[in-house]
């Protein structure tokens, strides 16, 4: 990663940072702010995906797909909005996904993270309104990236007859899928630039484009363009 962000010189401050820990969480921000003097963006996005049906997941599983996916966003949001209402200004963008507005089979604990980020981003932006800080959540559909490798998604770690042949017809479809995803990946980044800038929008559910109203935007990026 630092390879290709070369250039960037003392606009860039690159550190390790694991959300599930709030020392290292701690040391990011420290590390950002003695560096830039203030936050002004923050964008959640650090997760990955727990698939499986409900029932093959043992709840070490489900505890740490929630770990990561919402109470490590809490932890990394709760360390920057103490600054953030010093400035009275920022921007608490956080990722969710297209399986935080509908459920889907075999992904119901992944999808219940997504969920409850979704809501919570929802709220918060009111309680943090007054403060001239603005939340944005985003929902991206499938897009051609990485999520469905070995590193970034998990599958359940317990055998259940009934569920076998469904979960292995899945299993199959996902692997097939992978970076062949109809998502156009140029064109959500190029978009997702626009989102920090966000102003005040008609529609809060503009499905394609992007929603929000004067508390609260949500932003789609659905399967294809």
């Amino acid at each position: 990663m630092l390879a290709a962000l070369e250039g960037y010189g003392a606009r860039l401050c690159a550190v390790q940072l694991d959300v599930t820990s709030d020392e290292s969480v701690e040391r990011a921000v420290n590390a950002a702010v003695g560096q830039f003097g203030r936050l002004d963006i923050l964008v959640n996005n650090a997760g990955y995906g727990q698939l499986g049906a409900f029932e093959e997941l043992s709840p070490e599983l489900i505890r740490k797909q929630f770990e990561t996916n919402v109470f490590g966003v809490f932890n990394v949001t709760r360390a920057v909005l103490p600054l953030m209402r010093a400035q009275r200004s920022g921007h608490i963008i956080t990722v969710s996904s297209t399986c935080g507005i509908t459920g889907f089979d075999g992904a119901s604990i992944y999808c219940a993270t997504k969920f409850a980020v979704s809501g919570w981003s929802e709220s918060l932006s009111i309680e943090l309104e007054p403060f001239g800080i603005k939340a944005t959540c985003i929902h991206p559909g499938p897009f051609r990236t990485d999520f469905l490798e070995s590193t970034s998604v998990s599958y359940g770690d317990l055998v259940v007859d009934d569920y076998q042949r469904s979960s292995r017809a899945k299993r199959e479809a996902l692997d097939n899928a992978n970076h062949n995803q109809d998502g156009d990946q140029v064109r959500k980044e190029n978009l997702a630039l626009t989102v920090s800038g966000l102003g005040e929008i008609d529609s809060p559910w503009d499905r394609g484009r992007s929603g929000g109203c004067p508390r609260f935007n949500r932003f789609f990026f659905p399967p294809a363009w």
